[in-house]
C-alpha cells in the first residue's frame, strides 16, 4: 500500500471515532479492533484538534 493511500485510510478511520458513540456497540467493538491493529491512539492532544479545526475554546470538551 502507498503511503499516501495509507494516511489517508488512518486518517478516515480517525475521523470514525468522532462518531463512536453513534455507532452500534459491535461497531464500536469493531472500530476498536481496527484502532488496534493500525496502532491508532484514541488519546488526541489540543494541539491535534486544533488542527482537526475543533475551536481553540471548545478543544477542552475533548481532552481528558
Amino acid at each position: 500500500m502507498k503511503k499516501t493511500t495509507e494516511k489517508k485510510l488512518v486518517k478516515l478511520i480517525t475521523d470514525l471515532g468522532w462518531d463512536y458513540d453513534r455507532l452500534s456497540s459491535s461497531g464500536q467493538e469493531t472500530l476498536d479492533k481496527i484502532f488496534k491493529l493500525l496502532n491508532i491512539s484514541d488519546d488526541v492532544t489540543e494541539e491535534e484538534l486544533i488542527k482537526m479545526g475543533c475551536p481553540k475554546k471548545l478543544v477542552h470538551l475533548y481532552t481528558k
